[in-house]
């Protein structure tokens, strides 16, 4: 199975939230750097320590996971459509996921199709 987003492109991954130590010089009051309200001036080393152990999935409010697409766009379980690994490029271009299901040719398992009137 795989699953398509409402936009109809292919869900790839979920999205995960990894905290990290963005490594960091201290420049004087009259150096250029960034600024924080603090009024401490910095500069980025270009090097951030990642802590890995403490990688998860993001969750929404609710406790759903949130996944992404292709391109990047986030959705949550109840927004995506679990099809056959044979549901190909012709029905995920069509923008209306719903139609009556047949057998796939090369694997026997349901595909949608074109729904009637199209």
């Amino acid at each position: 199975m795989k699953a398509i987003a409402p936009n109809n492109l292919e869900i790839t991954g979920t999205l995960e939230v990894v905290r990290g130590r963005g490594l960091i010089t201290f420049c004087g009051p009259d150096e250029e750097g960034e600024e924080t309200e603090g009024h401490l001036s910095f500069n980025l080393d270009g090097e951030t320590e990642m802590f890995w152990e403490e990688q998860r999935t993001a969750r929404t409010e609710e406790g759903l996971c949130v996944f992404l697409d292709e391109d990047g766009g986030e959705w949550t379980e109840k927004d995506i459509t679990l099809v056959p690994d044979c549901f190909g490029s012709y029905e995920r271009n069509q923008k209306d996921l719903a139609g009556s299901a047949e057998g796939c040719e090369s694997c026997g398992c349901l595909k949608r199709c074109e729904p009637e009137g199209r």
